[in-house]
């Protein structure tokens, strides 16, 4: 959650933010910055997969929905 704040922040605050550079501030690859925001999205509102307890578990939700 905390990235999907930052990446929401610096897109609000510059229209040219992007997957790509959420990906360079945090050290990770452009694919798990989409799978975290895609998981973060989803807590927001499937309670199936906020109470997920592992994140493989919320994943596999995910893409059976």
């Amino acid at each position: 959650m905390i990235m999907e704040l930052y990446h929401l922040g610096m897109s609000s605050r510059f229209t040219s933010w992007t997957i790509h550079k959420t990906a360079q501030y945090f050290t990770v690859s452009n694919g798990l910055v989409s799978e975290n925001l895609k998981l973060a999205n989803s807590f927001h509102s499937n309670e199936n997969v906020y109470n997920c307890v592992t994140r493989q578990d919320a994943l596999d939700k995910l893409n059976h929905e």
